[in-house]
């Protein structure tokens, strides 16, 4: 493919700056009144026919403007993007979503999904990988009343499960005590998927007359053990996709929707990008990866862009946070927020970890 000259490449970024912002496809005249090219109307037209028959644009059959292809917008994305910083206000704000007196993982990633996607608003994706290693530091079991008793797993990492669980009769502070002894002699220390028959039959022993709470405690505990085999997903802010007009189609929404909805395993966050080639340094926060249209490698999100930073979180484990939304996304405006709030979620999730 030609390489392209600079005035091509100026033209190429004026449209695709003019597109993201306006939706509408772009015609020489727009460009000659909203940037200084300083070109005519004429020789727009020719150099806009060039990048359409080069690949970086398409000509829409309804309109004399152009619009980007997905060629367009990676070589945007790669050589034209222009690097944005945080105003203070957005520092600010971001800084203060994230509650320091919340300790829990799961709950400071959630947050840091909602804040992403309400400053930019895409929909925001999170994965957070099964944590290879990661073990149960801590069991906490105490009354809320009479017969309400509520069951917690806090493992190493920070993550943190719990269970509120009614009894058809009260249990002794006594029996209390000693299973909540036994419960952190027994599990602290093992992986979830480490559990067995026997140290169950083990807590079964001690559990005197909580014995229906125990029943209660080891049918989670079965549920906790396959939860931690598999990744979970959360998507917050989908719905702020259907105020694009890329999603005005039924179809298009019922089909992307759909997929959102699903039961993924969140492999698509993992395996996008062909081995990492598109993951690039914008600004000086960290690594993005940007897929754009058919680069995500699956049908739904042919015509949708991805783009997903990860935090170390244990081990070779990691966390993943992306934002989607259409091709036409502002993908400097997205990229510059995500790794900022990327930054921070690392920084906190470090200090849980390197202080408890």
């Amino acid at each position: 493919m030609s390489e392209l000259s600079e005035r091509k490449k100026r033209i190429l970024q004026a449209i695709i700056d003019e597109y993201i912002a306006s939706a509408e496809p772009v015609g020489s005249k727009s460009l000659v009144e909203k940037h200084s090219l300083g070109v005519s109307s004429a020789t727009l037209r020719n150099e806009m026919a060039d990048l359409e028959e080069m690949g970086y644009l398409s000509h829409p059959h309804t309109s004399s403007g152009r619009i980007p292809t997905n060629l367009g917008y990676r070589f945007y994305v790669d050589e034209l993007m222009k690097m944005q910083t945080l105003s203070e206000s957005e520092v600010r704000r971001i800084s203060s979503a994230f509650d320091s007196r919340l300790r829990e993982i799961d709950k400071l990633i959630a947050e840091a999904g909602r804040a992403v996607s309400e400053m930019t608003n895409y929909a925001s994706v999170t994965l957070t990988p099964r944590i290879t290693g990661d073990v149960i530091k801590n069991v906490r079991l105490f009354a809320c009343d009479p017969t309400l008793y509520v069951f917690v797993i806090i493992s190493e990492s920070g993550l943190v499960n719990d269970k509120m669980i009614r009894t058809p009769r009260p249990v002794p502070d006594e029996d209390l005590a000693s299973l909540t002894d036994a419960l952190n002699r027994v599990l602290v220390g093992l992986a979830p998927g480490d559990i067995s028959f026997r140290h169950m039959a083990e807590l079964e022993s001690a559990a005197g007359e909580a014995r229906e709470l125990l029943g209660a405690i080891l049918d989670y505990l079965k549920t906790i053990i396959s939860e931690y085999s598999a990744s979970e997903v959360h998507i917050d802010g989908a719905n702020k996709l259907l105020y694009y007009p890329e999603y005005n189609d039924i179809q298009s929404a019922r089909q992307l929707f759909d997929f959102l909805g699903s039961d993924s395993d969140g492999s698509w966050i993992l395996k996008g990008g062909e081995e990492g080639r598109n993951r690039r340094r914008v600004g000086e926060e960290g690594l993005v990866d940007i897929r754009i249209g058919k680069e995500n490698g699956i049908a739904p999100l042919d015509n949708a862009s991805f783009v997903v930073t990860d935090i170390p979180l244990s081990g070779d484990s990691r966390i993943y946070l992306g934002l989607l939304g259409p091709t036409r996304m502002d993908y400097a405006h997205a990229s510059a927020r995500l790794q900022f709030v990327a930054r921070i979620l690392g920084k906190v999730i470090e200090d849980i970890m390197n202080n408890e």
